[in-house]
């Protein structure tokens, strides 16, 4: 949390201003690429910090493993898994990117897709999740007697 808290101040201090202050017009080319190169770093470093975590926790919590070495291990599982997390991830970033690409149409737009494509894609999410720990988390197995 604390990572995330802090690259998030660092994303503001780096285009907040702008943005906030609506002057994105007025900006040179330079600045704009600066911003989006800076914008996609911080999205990288929110990826890698989302990747430390996934797997961590159930670590943590279910098999007792200390935190720090859980951190190294969901950062391992989640390189194993990169494509099965990055289906995840397309999904609920698809859902943004429909709403921010249809409030550009009409700010209202993006509430009622995220009110109506959500429920579809959020279970969506969920279940691949499941699957994901699933996969990592075998339960264990009962043979027959």
């Amino acid at each position: 949390m604390v990572g995330v808290v802090l690259l998030n101040i660092l994303a503001h201090l780096i285009i907040g201003g702008p943005y906030s202050a609506g002057t994105w017009s007025s900006l040179g080319i330079g600045t704009l690429l600066g911003n989006l190169a800076a914008v996609l770093l911080i999205f990288a470093l929110h990826l890698v910090l989302a990747a430390s975590i996934v797997y961590a926790l159930p670590l943590a919590i279910f098999q007792n493993e200390p935190l720090i070495p859980a951190i190294m291990s969901s950062l391992r599982m989640s390189l194993r898994h990169v494509f099965a997390l990055l289906v995840v991830l397309s999904l609920l970033l698809g859902l943004y990117l429909l709403g921010v690409l249809m409030a550009l149409w009409w700010v209202w737009a993006k509430y009622l897709v995220w009110l109506f494509v959500g429920p579809v894609v959020l279970p969506l999410a969920v279940t691949s999740a499941y699957c994901s720990y699933r996969t990592v988390f075998p339960g264990k197995q009962t043979h027959p007697a």
